[in-house]
């Protein structure tokens, strides 16, 4: 399934724009500006209205939006699947209860205070995604599941556009969605504001040297050539995040960039490499010099297929390999910091729950354990590119091409 696509307009010489939901750095092909998208109030956009209704008193119903891999850890093992879902944050019974794949076929824009109509605010606080999936019915049904997360989650919401002539008329396709309504019906009496501004854009330069940041249109890191920095973009601005990429002993193809985590898990130790031998019953004794040497959880800050993405955590977590790093960019290209750092950290738990032992008796701990991440950094580790695969440099792990090709759809 594919993101959405969103019409706009450059905001240095108002050309026009389509941009993906995902899109984070937006470049115009006319007047060359790159800048970066913020959005101070969460990503807010409108579906379209048809030529007939525009002329209406239209009213923006809010509904929130989620997609992202929801991961599920059995006694047995640990299932995944993909979920986009809808559910409408209104109060009245009358809307429906999503929008379906509306926002996957139609031409969206960003909710701006020129678009005509009041818009609803949402009834209620947002919800988390696994609340989203409960009341749309996708629980897991499988009964002796022991928790679940998700990953790489997009939140957003999407007004829809209705209108009132005696029913309830969806402005999308101008037909009616209710029976005739009585002269004292609660969807009368609905209020709704003005618009207001939900999307912001800051010129992609250097906050340290004003040189221009590089990025692909869904990185929320950016990098600067000329003073060797590394900026991710909050909804606040850009903010420094420490990095650096493993020097390579023989050339590589690209890098891919990690996160290098260091945190606190209640009711387990895991403070070095000497804790991690013991509870994953790592096949080796644990030296004096392991208790010295500091644990991480590791877990790729780059979409992938949920099966390559926990192989690559726990596979660099079982490893903790000891790479010397340079907090310089390489020249050669890497792939684009796309999942945050607390994506990343809800990894930590979904890690675990595949090498604790003994695990039928640790996993309920495991479940309600508290999550404190103290450190993270991003970590570019080389690769070799092979005919169908991609290898880690120096080490045996490797995942698939098309993994890779095929995560700009999650």
């Amino acid at each position: 399934m594919t993101s959405f696509s969103i019409q706009h307009q450059c905001p240095q010489c108002g050309a026009p724009a389509v941009l993906q939901e995902t899109d984070r750095l937006m470049s115009c092909r006319f007047c060359r500006v790159t800048s970066v998208l913020m959005f101070p109030r969460g990503m807010q956009t409108a579906l379209p209205v048809c030529p007939s209704a525009a002329d209406k008193p239209l009213m923006y119903v809010p509904y929130w939006r989620y997609k992202g891999i929801l991961f599920t850890v059995l006694d047995s093992g640990m299932q995944d699947r993909f979920v986009d879902v809808s559910v409408c944050a209104a109060s009245s019974l009358r809307f429906p209860r999503s929008v379906g794949l509306r926002s996957q076929a139609l031409k969206l824009r960003y909710v701006t205070p020129d678009l005509p109509g009041r818009f609803l605010q949402p009834n209620s606080e947002k919800p988390d995604m696994l609340t989203v999936i409960d009341r749309t019915q996708l629980r897991e049904v499988a009964p002796n599941w022991r928790f679940r997360a998700t990953i790489g989650e997009m939140q957003s919401l999407v007004y829809a556009p209705y209108y009132l002539d005696r029913k309830l008329i969806d402005a999308v396709t101008d037909r009616a969605v209710s029976p005739m309504l009585a002269e004292d019906d609660e969807l009368f009496a609905l209020g709704g504001e003005a618009p207001e501004p939900s999307i912001g854009f800051v010129p992609a330069l250097c906050p340290s040297c004003g040189w221009d940041l590089r990025g692909e249109r869904d990185s929320i890191c950016l990098d600067c050539p000329n003073c060797q920095t590394l900026w991710a973009v909050a909804p606040s601005g850009l903010r420094s995040i420490p990095f650096g990429y493993v020097k390579a002993a023989e050339p590589a193809d690209g890098y891919l960039p990690f996160w290098r985590i260091q945190a606190v898990v209640g009711g387990f130790q895991l403070e070095s490499f000497a804790d991690l031998i013991r509870l994953a019953n790592l096949p080796r004794v644990a030296k004096a010099t392991d208790a010295d040497r500091p644990f991480h959880f590791w877990a790729p800050a780059f979409k992938i297929q949920a099966k390559s993405l926990m192989q690559l955590a726990r596979g660099l977590t079982l490893m903790q390999p000891q790479w010397e790093t340079v907090p310089e960019h390489a020249r050669s290209g890497h792939r684009s910091v796309n999942l945050p750092a607390e994506e990343a950290v809800e990894t930590i738990r979904l890690n675990m729950a595949g090498w604790i032992t003994p695990r039928q008796k640790l996993l309920p701990t495991l479940a309600e354990a508290p999550i404190e991440a103290f450190h993270h950094e991003i970590v570019f580790v080389p690769f070799i590119a092979g005919l169908h695969e991609l290898t880690l440099l120096g080490t045996r792990i490797s995942i698939p091409h098309a993994h890779v090709s095929l995560s700009g759809n999650l």
